[in-house]
């Protein structure tokens, strides 16, 4: 059996001494020669910088901040809220929602982008005599719309594989799967679809990793945002999406701890989601110059409320994203 370790905390006197002796090592460091004087008190500064501060977030303070008493008289004072919340637009149920969002604008969109792929692929290579795609047919609304249906719905039934889900088997059966497209078709459309031209991506100034689907994040924010208007709390967070592309994000505070990170603006109340920003790594731009303090996490936050300035909002954040420059903005 291995013996066992104690472990004492230092009393007064040993800390006096600790720091007695950094006193005199930045004593004997400013009388050498070797260096310059003004970069020696830096060195002597910074073995201090870690004591000044408990979790080292002082340190980054600049010096207008100084940390005090709390003062009730110090509250600043709550602008009335002036929002206008609710739907703007009168829905009678569940599938007038859905197209409201998904409306027919988007899905033509999606027709013609995954027409002109497929056309291009199918002139472009050359296919097994026993391959599906010898029977391909271009798509139409009405169809793309029974795909993202059926893509819902397999959220709903959970089944192992796709083949199981268009599977006549009686113990495994889903029969509205079958009777809406066929598996050979379904796995077509997968193939195919697409929601850019991408020929396009020369001419795009935006992160290319999000080339192939930022008209679509552009398209779904501005619906979300004109369509509901938020009650007075509102609260950012990131989420997690289940995705295998590169920018993925490991966050292990997280239920699902590996996705694609976003950061989201909700209605504290129905969780509505208002507005979002796709994370994609380091190199993210949110076309944004002038945040309080130049944190990027700051030219987040200001991305997602900016439109709700001025109306008296009550913004809700865990302290990652917030600080005292932010906070004061």
């Amino acid at each position: 059996m291995g013996s066992k370790r104690c472990y004492s905390f230092p009393n007064e006197e040993e800390i006096q001494n600790l720091v007695e002796n950094e006193e005199e090592e930045c004593e004997v460091l400013l009388d050498s020669d070797s260096e310059d004087e003004g970069d020696l008190q830096a060195k002597c500064q910074s073995l201090h910088s870690e004591d000044e501060s408990d979790d080292g977030v002082a340190s980054d303070l600049p010096s207008a901040w100084v940390w005090g008493d709390f003062q009730e008289n110090n509250i600043p004072e709550k602008n009335p809220f002036s929002g206008k919340c609710g739907p703007s637009v009168d829905i009678a149920n569940v599938l007038e929602s859905f197209t409201n969002i998904f409306d027919r604008d988007l899905i033509e969109k999606i027709v013609l982008e995954t027409n002109r792929y497929a056309c291009n692929y199918l002139q472009s290579n050359t296919l097994f005599s026993r391959s599906r795609l010898n029977y391909w047919k271009a798509v139409d609304v009405g169809e793309v719309y029974v795909y993202l249906g059926l893509i819902m719905l397999m959220g709903i039934v959970r089944k192992p594989t796709i083949r199981s889900y268009f599977s006549r088997n009686p113990l495994l059966e889903t029969e509205i799967f079958s009777r809406m497209m066929s598996q050979d078709r379904f796995e077509s459309i997968s193939k195919f679809l697409h929601l850019v031209d991408n020929s396009q991506i020369v001419n795009y100034n935006g992160n290319k990793k999000l080339f192939k689907i930022q008209p679509v994040i552009d398209y779904l924010k501005n619906k979300f945002e004109t369509i509901y208007s938020p009650k007075e709390n509102v609260v950012a967070d990131e989420s997690l999406w289940k995705g295998g592309l590169p920018f993925r994000q490991y966050i292990p505070l997280k239920s699902s701890k590996l996705g694609i990170k976003t950061l989201e603006l909700c209605e504290s109340e129905t969780g509505y989601l208002w507005s979002f920003v796709v994370y994609s790594g380091a190199d993210s731009t949110f076309s944004l110059t002038d945040t309080p303090d130049g944190l990027q996490t700051s030219e987040l936050v200001i991305k997602l409320v900016e439109p709700l300035f001025g109306k008296g909002y009550c913004l809700w954040m865990k302290n990652y994203y917030n600080s005292p420059d932010l906070a004061k903005f």
